[in-house]
């Protein structure tokens, strides 16, 4: 018999954090996020948005084994920015059972609406950097770093359950080109001798500590206008340096400065890594000494990269400051011998995005979406 019990010991906290690793097991796309890091997620202390968000998750079990899991989430923060009571459903797993699904969503549903929520929307994490979207498109390409991959059998279970579209994103795949562009090479120009903006020199991890902190600030001022966002405080800024910060390579860490403005503010940046997919996958979740020689050796000699963020203030948009990050960014992909770059996932409507991509061959090869349903 079907059983939909919250995560409240140990033991339920490892069916849920382990309902991925075997649903996608032997899956050539799916890559294994680690262990430790998606177990934490939930751990008060480890994750600030904790501080603020109230969760509740659960486990569908059935003849002792676990068969689906979800986490319901409020965001105050979120809300508070929309003038909405917005619920969210994050971390939906489940064997190919619309009774697990129903129930499992039922329970999130009517946690959310108790506690004042007027509509449940999802999947959907605690930040646009985290897990959001179910696949629609790509199912047979490999999930980016950055990214993730869901079953293609999600889509009909949502939406047999009321659940209607909401955002849709897209993911790109880009060829590097043996030279930049000339109508981005002369923007770039530009932006260094009409305009004042500068590149910041970066050339260890250390500086890029330096500019951590100013990168996540542009980070809340760029991406204000955008689905899901809402401004991180200091806690969840120092989270996701922490997170990602040993995983850059300082040569594909770029960043621009308004040297014509006080105090030379930072006026954009652009943060790729070198794609380690393959050896994630081959670690499957877990890191041991021969998984960390085979990321050593991916991240040594890359073929391919993932763009994890970029941003420019908006006064500096017109002022080339992308098309200069750009332009710097290819030297870094050509230097490294990449030949393709993965791009993180784009917000259907977002032009502007858009149109800088069309400036090169490249191929929409995945796409993904949330869906919302009124409670």
């Amino acid at each position: 018999m079907l059983e939909i019990r919250p995560v409240e010991t140990e033991a339920d906290a490892h069916l849920f954090d382990d309902l991925p690793y075997r649903l996608y097991s032997g899956s050539p796309y799916w890559v294994p996020p680690l262990r430790a890091a998606e177990a934490s997620v939930f751990v008060s202390g480890r994750n600030p948005a904790l501080d603020f968000c109230d969760v509740c998750r659960w486990v569908a079990i059935d003849d002792g084994r676990c068969v689906g899991r979800v986490a319901a989430i409020i965001n105050p923060l979120w809300n508070k920015k929309q003038s909405s009571r917005v619920g969210r459903f994050s971390r939906f797993e489940v064997e190919e059972r619309p009774d697990a699904a129903h129930e499992l969503l039922r329970h999130a549903e009517e946690w959310l609406s108790r506690r004042g929520m007027e509509s449940v929307a999802g999947p959907l994490g605690f930040s646009n950097l985290d897990q959001q979207g179910f696949t629609t498109l790509g199912f047979d390409r490999e999930a980016a770093l950055g990214s993730s991959l869901t079953k293609p059998y999600y889509v009909e279970l949502i939406k047999a359950e009321g659940y209607e579209p909401l955002q849709d994103w897209s993911e790109y795949k880009v060829s590097v080109p043996q030279k930049t562009p000339e109508r981005i090479s002369v923007i770039a120009n530009a932006a260094r001798r009409k305009f004042g903006i500068g590149l910041v020199e970066i050339k260890s991890v250390d500086d890029v500590r330096k500019c951590a902190t100013a990168v996540m600030d542009l980070f809340n001022v760029a991406f204000d206008p955008l689905f899901g966002t809402y401004s991180f405080n200091d806690a969840l800024k120092k989270y996701y340096i922490d997170k990602y910060i040993d995983l850059l390579d300082p040569r594909l860490v770029v960043a621009v400065e308004d040297r014509r403005a006080a105090g030379r503010p930072l006026a954009g940046f652009m943060i790729a890594i070198p794609s380690v997919t393959k050896a994630l996958r081959k670690a499957k979740g877990s890191l041991g000494f021969l998984d960390l020689c085979n990321i050593w050796f991916q991240r040594r000699n890359p073929t391919e990269a993932e763009i994890l963020l970029a941003a420019v203030r908006p006064e500096a948009r017109r002022r080339g400051a992308f098309s200069l990050l750009i332009e710097t960014m290819l030297g870094g992909f050509r230097s490294r011998g990449i030949t393709s770059v993965e791009t993180t996932a784009i917000l259907e409507g977002n032009d502007r995005a858009s149109s800088i991509i069309k400036n090169f061959e490249h191929e929409r090869h995945k796409q993904k979406r949330c869906y919302i349903k009124a409670l």
